[in-house]
């Protein structure tokens, strides 16, 4: 099954978290906090990262996800 679930970011923005039975991916991690407290209370078993481009609202969190995988 194929979830897809956003999360907030910033005052405009968001972080999407797509789930299939075998692993998550994060798109766009602009902050870390956020997806950080959604991975750990669920779970979550984060196998990637994508970004879809080099702006801070879509990369800033990707060195924090990065440490804790």
């Amino acid at each position: 099954m194929l979830s897809v679930e956003p999360i907030k970011a910033f005052t405009d923005n968001y972080i999407w978290l797509v789930s299939t039975n075998e692993g998550s991916i994060v798109i766009d991690p602009g902050e870390s906090k956020n997806i950080q407290k959604l991975i750990d209370s669920k779970t979550i078993d984060l196998k990637g990262i994508l970004i879809t481009h080099h702006h801070y609202d879509h990369t800033n969190g990707l060195s924090e996800l990065v440490k804790k995988k």
